[in-house]
C-alpha cells in the first residue's frame, strides 16, 4: 500500500519538453529538483490530471497525453517519487500516494497538458 504524505512539494515542472506544459515531470523536495518514475506502470491520466491541475489551476479541465519509459528524456538529478497512484481528484500531486526513492531514469514519466482543450 502506497500512503500519502503530508508535505508539499516546493514546486512541480515539466522538464525537456517544447514548452511549460509537456514534458519530463519534476518535483522539488528541500531545494532539490528530481523526476518522477513509474517502476509499477500505473502511470496514466489520473496522474497526468494532477500534474496539470498542479500547474495550471484546480478548475483546469483539458485532456492530457501520458507518456513513460523517459519519452522527454532521462533527467540528471535523483528520481524523487515513484509509484503515484492518484484518484484524478487531488489538486496537488503531492496529495497522492506515492513512495519517496526511486532508481530508474529509464521509467521516469512524463505529461502534456493540452492547453487548447482546458479552461
Amino acid at each position: 500500500m502506497v500512503c500519502p504524505l503530508v508535505f508539499r512539494f516546493e514546486a512541480i515542472r515539466l522538464a525537456n519538453g517544447v514548452n511549460q506544459f509537456e514534458g519530463r515531470v519534476e518535483v522539488q523536495i528541500n531545494g532539490i529538483w528530481g523526476s518522477v518514475q513509474d517502476y509499477s506502470g500505473n502511470w496514466d491520466n489520473k496522474e497526468a490530471l494532477v500534474v496539470c491541475k498542479s500547474l495550471l489551476g484546480a478548475e483546469w479541465t483539458g485532456t492530457v497525453q501520458v507518456h513513460s519509459n523517459a519519452y522527454y528524456g532521462e533527467g540528471d538529478g535523483k528520481v524523487r517519487l515513484s509509484n503515484v497512484e492518484c484518484t484524478g481528484n487531488e489538486q496537488d500531486l503531492s496529495e497522492c500516494g506515492f513512495v519517496t526513492y526511486g532508481w530508474s531514469h529509464s521509467k521516469e514519466v512524463g505529461v502534456f497538458c493540452d492547453v487548447s482543450t482546458g479552461i
